[in-house]
């Protein structure tokens, strides 16, 4: 879920909608690769994440094969479409939040949901 103050959608409504435009076509493309495109593009990335400070292009070939096996473990999701957050998600966030106490009363969805993006 992604939330923007109204002021910044009043004041950035076109940067706003580029962001979603740009978080959409992230999506598609997530989504349409195959695993092994994903894992080589972020090879770099999870290397330094699992194992910090080893450089891959180092690694001795008993090491890249435990990275290669963490890798494999690494569970790729569909990412969902951007879009409006469903009335009833609406809801049971808000009862969570609420019973919580982050909330100082009840939020009406119409009043402060805006459709922008796709």
């Amino acid at each position: 879920m992604i939330v923007f103050h109204r002021a910044l959608l009043s004041a950035r409504l076109e940067d706003v909608e580029a962001f979603y435009r740009g978080l959409g076509r992230a999506v598609e493309r997530l989504n349409s690769s195959p695993r092994e495109e994903l894992l080589d593009t972020g090879w770099d990335v999870a290397v330094e994440l699992f194992f910090p400070g080893l450089a891959p292009e180092n690694l001795e070939p008993e090491a890249r094969a435990r990275v290669e096996e963490a890798l494999g473990g690494i569970h790729i999701p569909l990412f969902p479409e951007p879009s409006p957050v469903p009335r009833e998600t609406f809801a049971e966030v808000s009862a969570w939040a609420q019973g919580k106490g982050y909330l100082a009363g009840v939020v009406n969805y119409d009043r402060v949901m805006a459709s922008v993006g796709p």
